[in-house]
This record gives structure tokens, sequence and C-alpha cells, in this order.
């Protein structure tokens, strides 16, 4: 019932499917082909299978802070590794409807702003793999900008003490 040993037995040359692996229930990518005799004939299907652990792991490394993290998405926009493994549990998540993943499959890639349901507002860097997978990074737009506004906040207190000891200059000089 897989789609890979289907596409295989329908004669495909190469089929890929991302799927949970009923072996060991996590994420896995199936490259499958039909096996042929001499008479041209499908006889049976070869297929080998990759765990998609070492690519969740560099995935779960994304999160420092906060609310940062990153995921992929594969080409039907089902979440191929995320650090939340609620997200790859039992079956691949779609994000279709996800606004960062809807953009990315618009053709935007680069920085994006999108704001959830909640009315949190978010920024995102999408990009495309070679594949068709979609590589996001995200993080709220507050803690992503909250270094820039202490800048500003220390910035404008030094101009303030600055202006003053200039004033306070200036009224003893004269």
């Amino acid at each position: 019932d897989r789609g890979w040993f289907l596409g295989a037995k329908s004669g495909q040359p190469v089929t890929l499917e991302v799927l949970i692996s009923r072996t060991t229930g996590k994420p896995a990518i199936n490259m499958s082909a039909p096996i042929r005799n001499e008479f041209g004939r499908i006889v049976g299907v070869a297929s080998i299978v990759s765990e998609l652990d070492e690519i969740s792991s560099e995935v779960s490394m994304t999160i420092e802070s906060g609310h940062s993290f990153s995921y992929i998405v594969d080409t039907n926009n089902r979440v191929v590794a995320h650090p939340d493994p609620a997200f790859t549990t039992d079956e691949l998540r779609d994000l279709s409807e996800y606004p960062p993943v809807a953009m990315l499959r618009d053709g935007q890639t680069g920085w994006v702003t999108f704001t959830e349901e909640n009315g949190e507002v978010w920024r995102a860097y999408v990009s495309t793999m070679e594949n068709g997978w979609g590589v996001i990074t995200q993080e709220k737009e507050s803690e992503l900008l909250a270094t820039v506004h202490q800048f500003q906040r220390i910035s404008i207190l030094l101009i303030g003490i600055g202006t003053a000891l200039m004033f306070a200059l200036a009224w003893f000089t004269i």
C-alpha cells in the first residue's frame, strides 16, 4: 500500500517517498525502482530506505534561544524534520496552509514576515533546495529585534548624556 512500492510496480523508473517508517516510527525517505526480467516484465521491486535522523538532529540544534527554530518540508509541504517531534511522529504533518510554507510555494524566498492567528508577528527565512524541499527558519519578530531595540535605547541615552555634558561645558565656558 506504500507509494514507493506502487510506483515501482507500475513501471516508474524511480519512485521517491518521504514517510514515517513502520519499523522505527521515524521519518525516512524511500527510493525504489522496478526489477525487470530479460523480457522487460516487472518481477520485483528494489528499495533503499534512509532514515532522516541526521537531518532532524541538525534541525534540532538550531534552537538557541526562545522561539527560534528551523524545519524542512518536502515537495508536498509535509514536515520532514522539525525540532518538535510531534510534527514527525505517527504522520508527517502537512503545513501547506502555514504562511511561510505557502509563501515558499508561491515563489517567495529570502526574508518574509507573517502574522499568526494569535496576532504574533514572525520573521522567517525561506529557501528551496535542489530537490524541491523547503528550508524555513523562523523567529518571533520581537525576539529578533530585541537587540536592535536595546541598542537604540542605549544610543539615545548616550546621546542625551553627551548633549547634557556639551551644554554644561558650554555653560561653564561662557
